[in-house]
């Protein structure tokens, strides 16, 4: 009687038809019976063989469904396995491959001002983009005065 850790399982509504020939003190131990059988997977063993009949039924769907649910379950991780492995691993020969295409080609500098140097417009960006930093700054020369705006310009 090892509790499992299921914590739900699925009654379909087509077991109406046979939950109605019951007796209410039958349906109720149906009921608890397949409760007892989803915690414990213990098999309630009742007098009656009408109870035993639909318990069988019920049973042998539950576990249909559990079987079912771990397939896709195992299936569902496995594929997240594979997907963490693809995103965040790379070990896969053309990953790796791609990887060391990329950076044997591409030295990259140990530090951005080398990059900087090595970038053969980078004089010409720094000029531009100052340019546009004065520009940018125009319209709050009636809000702020000159002095404070050169300051700030200067920087």
């Amino acid at each position: 009687m090892k509790p499992t850790s299921k914590k739900s399982f699925i009654i379909y509504t087509d077991i109406l038809a046979q939950i109605q020939l019951l007796s209410d003190e039958e349906a109720g131990i149906v009921f608890k019976a397949i409760l007892q059988y989803n915690m414990t997977e213990e098999k309630l063993q009742s007098d009656n063989r009408v109870v035993n009949v639909v318990l069988a039924c019920l049973i042998t769907q539950i576990d249909h469904n559990t079987q079912k649910y771990e397939q896709i379950r195992e299936k569902r991780s496995a594929a997240g396995k594979k997907g963490n492995e693809k995103r965040w691993h790379q070990t896969s020969p053309c990953a790796s491959e791609k990887n060391k295409d990329s950076t044997e080609a591409t030295e990259e500098p140990t530090t951005p001002q080398q990059h900087d140097q090595q970038h053969p417009d980078h004089d010409k960006r720094i000029e531009k983009n100052k340019k546009k930093f004065k520009e940018s700054i125009l319209p709050y020369t009636s809000k702020y005065d000159c002095e404070m705006l050169n300051d700030f310009n200067s920087c």
